[in-house]
């Protein structure tokens, strides 16, 4: 008997072995992280006997958690669930960030009527929460059709599969960080020169603000140059058309007013708490970046960006955004003072020969005759 139960333990120790070592290397493998997240719910629901596995993940700019990935649901409750959590539900479940274990769903009514857009013919629950820096960033759980007692090894594997989960999604937030920042300066130097090549003020100014619209994916964009002791709007690229007419703002006032008179960029995420010396334009944002348009030590505008949007709609600006913009901006000022330049020597050119020209008809148009001679007659 001591001899079969000896045999029971050693069997159950592979197992949980086998199934750690399995998702440690999905977790750790190249896939995309979705396919990662689906492939490790796959591999809990069979190991484990469990009729449903699905990790959800917060979505904190939106208040939201979503279901990422799944086994034994349907895709059609994947890709629609999504639950509001103004409430701050996750971490009020989590506040000791231990799991949360229901052997019957029915004697438990809050808990049961968030998940029951799921699937409600669903009885226990074994949900562990994904931590990062102690703080829930998801929650990986399992279910059965059947009441269910969940023992302590099962709560303990899961609780380790749920660190190698969120090691996997840093992983996948590192690598889409880089990726993303790689992405933004290849496209970035491919609109470089291509804006440096433009030596028509007239079409270089809105070809910047349309260029760079594009690359950080916003809802406007603004750029001013100054003329005296006042910013201009010069181009803009936005669905309101109202800019256009928008007053000049003078050095110091409202945001781009302030960059220009300090020379140091602004990040303001919540338009709504910035302080009262500062404005925005009309255009309902609730995010903006500005940052000041140089030449050497001279500040000849600015180039201000609103509201940026992801997937989910409007999104957070970063320092990394900042640094971009600078440096998007550094190269735009140069095209700009290039095609001042540009327009400079043509309208010089164009001096010179107005005045070739009028010699000229002078010289043809005289009525005597002009007799030229040298000192000896």
């Amino acid at each position: 008997m001591a001899e079969t139960t000896k045999h029971k333990q050693h069997e159950t120790n592979v197992l949980k072995t086998d199934i750690l070592t399995r998702v440690s290397q999905i977790a750790s493998s190249t896939l995309e992280l979705r396919e990662i997240l689906d492939t490790i719910t796959h591999v809990i629901a069979e190991s484990f006997h469990k009729d449903v596995c699905y990790i959800c993940l917060v979505k904190p700019e939106k208040n939201m958690i979503c279901i990422e990935a799944a086994k034994g649901i349907s895709k059609e409750s994947i890709n629609v669930f999504c639950m509001k959590d103004e409430d701050e539900l996750i971490n009020k479940v989590f506040h000791d960030t231990r799991p949360l274990v229901i052997e019957d769903l029915r004697k438990d009514p809050t808990i049961n009527s968030i998940l029951k857009p799921l699937e409600s013919d669903l009885l226990s629950l074994l949900a562990v929460p994904i931590l990062k820096d102690k703080t829930p960033i998801g929650i990986l759980m399992v279910q059965t059709k059947e009441t269910y007692v969940y023992d302590q090894d099962e709560i303990n594997l899961l609780t380790i599969i749920s660190h190698n989960i969120s090691a996997a999604i840093q992983n996948a937030e590192l690598y889409r960080s880089v990726k993303t920042q790689l992405d933004e300066l290849k496209v970035i130097h491919e609109t470089v020169k291509a804006i440096t090549s433009i030596l028509n003020i007239d079409r270089l100014l809105p070809h910047i603000c349309e260029e760079v619209s594009k690359v950080f994916n916003v809802k406007g964009c603004v750029l001013r140059l100054l003329e005296g002791d006042s910013l201009q709007i010069k181009a803009f690229y936005s669905p309101s058309k109202d800019i256009e007419h928008k007053s000049t703002l003078q050095i110091g006032e409202g945001i781009a007013g302030n960059v220009a008179l300090t020379g140091k960029p602004l990040l303001i995420n919540d338009t709504s708490k910035m302080p009262e010396n500062l404005s925005i334009l009309q255009m309902n944002s609730t995010s903006v970046i500005c940052v000041p348009l140089t030449i050497g030590d001279q500040i000849i505008g600015t180039l201000a960006l609103y509201d940026k949007q992801d997937e989910w709609g409007v999104a957070t600006f970063t320092q990394s955004d900042l640094s971009t913009l600078i440096t998007f901006a550094s190269a735009s000022s140069i095209a700009i003072e290039n095609a001042r330049l540009y327009r400079a020597e043509i309208e010089k050119e164009k001096e010179v020969t107005q005045t070739k020209d009028y010699l000229k008809s002078l010289i043809d148009n005289s009525a005597d005759a002009i007799i030229t001679s040298n000192i000896d007659g």
